[in-house]
């Protein structure tokens, strides 16, 4: 019960998967009252010379193992599997949205390398305690140009299909730079309104957490997310 208040009193406004959090601490505090409602109940019995039924206890003590290895299964798949992340802010629009709920795979990008088109989540390089999601756009060892509203990678054009209404890059924007052999140059789709590596410069490799995979609130976006296949 303990466990569960202290849960509680650790949820913020802007705490990530809140709304998790506040289960397990509602979870954790039902356990708590339980368990001592039956240990008062226990000493009364024991007290009174009453017959102690020791049956209740165990069924208690079962459900709460039992819950705990759901948690320590969940906590583990969260920090190295799958996590979930909330989008925030419009710079990723129209593909996502200000505060939709989305999942990551941290796991794939142990055994192979990010794609181009993929969203990524990453710890952000001008504020490493906060995580980013953008577009990548530009792979290590590449030239990347933005010039007359469009994008050129190693001269060749980049054609972005999941933008339909164009690039939103102004006429008179111009970037150029030849990335690291470990530095991956990034976008949001919003580019108007997206501070990304035109402003803050590439984001390395260890900065990658993961890529997004699934939507999954709200519900009329719930479904697998799909990278596209960039033709250069």
């Amino acid at each position: 019960m303990i466990a569960g208040v202290y849960f509680l009193s650790t949820i913020k406004p802007d705490t990530p998967s809140v709304v998790i959090v506040f289960i397990v601490a509602g979870i954790l505090m039902i356990f708590g009252f339980w368990g001592l409602t039956l240990w008062f109940k226990f000493l009364a019995q024991k007290h009174c010379d009453a017959v102690v039924n020791v049956e209740p206890m165990e069924n208690w003590w079962k459900t709460v193992r039992a819950f705990d290895l759901i948690l320590v299964i969940g906590l583990f798949s969260r920090l190295f599997i799958i996590q979930p992340f909330v989008v925030d802010g419009p710079s990723m629009e129209p593909n996502f949205q200000n505060n939709e709920a989305i999942l990551l795979d941290k796991l794939s990008f142990h055994w192979r390398t990010p794609a181009r088109g993929e969203v990524i989540i990453f710890k952000a390089p001008p504020q490493p305690a906060e995580d980013y999601i953008k577009r990548i756009i530009g792979l290590p060892g590449e030239n990347v140009t933005i010039e007359k509203s469009e994008i050129y990678i190693n001269g060749r054009l980049l054609h972005e299909v999941y933008l339909p209404q164009g690039s939103g890059l102004g006429p008179n924007e111009y970037y150029q730079k030849t990335l690291g052999p470990d530095e991956y140059f990034v976008m949001g789709d919003n580019r108007p309104r997206s501070s990304d590596s035109r402003n803050w410069g590439t984001v390395p490799k260890e900065n990658l957490i993961g890529h997004a995979v699934m939507a999954i609130y709200p519900l009329d976006q719930f479904g697998i997310i799909k990278n596209p296949k960039l033709n250069l």
